[in-house]
């Protein structure tokens, strides 16, 4: 019974740590702590910078992988790190962000 006992209070603090984290996650999004809102600071690589454009003009994933000569796992992992630097939740937030946050510029995008 008692083992039954701490496995319950583990898992509440575990859902409690997770919750704080999301909690931080928004707030910093949101600017809700006085910091400002978006991007965390981490920087971009220069091949997450180029991956990101892309992402911008519009092309698909295999587009990307053909002019970057990447693997398409290997694009995945930069966009889950460009998703994750920026505290984005979609690859579309990630270059809304990015714009924002001027990561990118809205001529570069235009061409």
């Amino acid at each position: 019974m008692r083992r039954l006992r701490d496995q319950g209070r583990r898992h509440r603090r575990a859902g409690r740590r997770r919750a704080r984290r999301r909690l931080r996650g928004h707030h910093r999004l949101t600017g809700v702590d006085g910091k400002g809102s978006g991007y965390s600071g981490d920087a971009l690589t220069h091949r997450e910078t180029a991956v990101l454009l892309f992402l911008a003009d519009g092309l698909s994933n295999q587009e990307i992988t053909e002019r970057l000569f990447i693997s398409i796992h290997t694009l995945r992992n930069h966009i889950q790190s460009i998703i994750s630097k920026l505290g984005a939740h979609s690859k579309l937030e990630a270059v809304s962000m990015a714009i924002r946050e001027g990561l990118i510029t809205t001529q570069a995008v235009e061409r």
